[in-house]
């Protein structure tokens, strides 16, 4: 945190299924990424956001989007569960049906859920590898709903790494 009181740069997904709506001049302001795979009315918005100190009242933080125009992206017919920045600029994005991996906010790949009851519904838990590198070891591991899969960040290619359960259905 600076010395202001702000801390910059964490990541945040937003989902009409949920509480947290997406705001409508985002949904104006962004032409959706399409993913046509559930009804129209499922909007997700995952940006990079600031929390700042209130001024006028002690403990309370404000959460607002750093640049909402070129830091997010809005994701239309899918819901969107959690985002993992694994390098400067790159994120992976869960979605229900596939991961999203974006590079400055762009679609790199599409990584689709794949073998036993393949889902990423409500899970997305990302983690990189040890000794991850983007050009020598770009290896994360996903969690889907009934796989630990195994996901090259560099060239898109991903698979269930083994089949087990989620010990928990909101988050690891």
């Amino acid at each position: 945190m600076s010395k202001n009181g702000t801390e910059n740069g964490f990541l945040y997904v937003f989902d009409n299924n949920r509480q947290r709506s997406v705001p409508d001049d985002i949904k104006s302001a962004h032409e959706p990424i399409n993913l046509n795979t559930s009804a129209d009315s499922q909007v997700s918005w995952a940006a990079r956001f600031t929390l700042t100190n209130d001024a006028n009242k002690k403990g309370v933080r404000l959460m607002a989007p750093t640049n909402p125009a070129q830091e997010s992206v809005l994701i239309q017919g899918d819901s969107c569960w959690s985002i993992h920045e694994y390098a400067p600029g790159r994120m992976l994005l869960a979605a229900k049906s596939c991961i999203l991996n974006l590079k400055d906010w762009q679609i790199l790949h599409i990584h689709e859920a794949i073998g036993y009851k393949a889902t990423f519904e409500k899970m997305g838990f990302f983690l990189t590898l040890p000794g991850f590198n983007l050009e020598k070891f770009p290896f994360a591991v996903v969690r889907g709903r009934a796989n630990i899969h195994i996901l090259n960040v560099s060239n898109g290619y991903m698979r269930p790494l083994f089949r087990c359960k989620a010990t928990s259905i909101y988050g690891q």
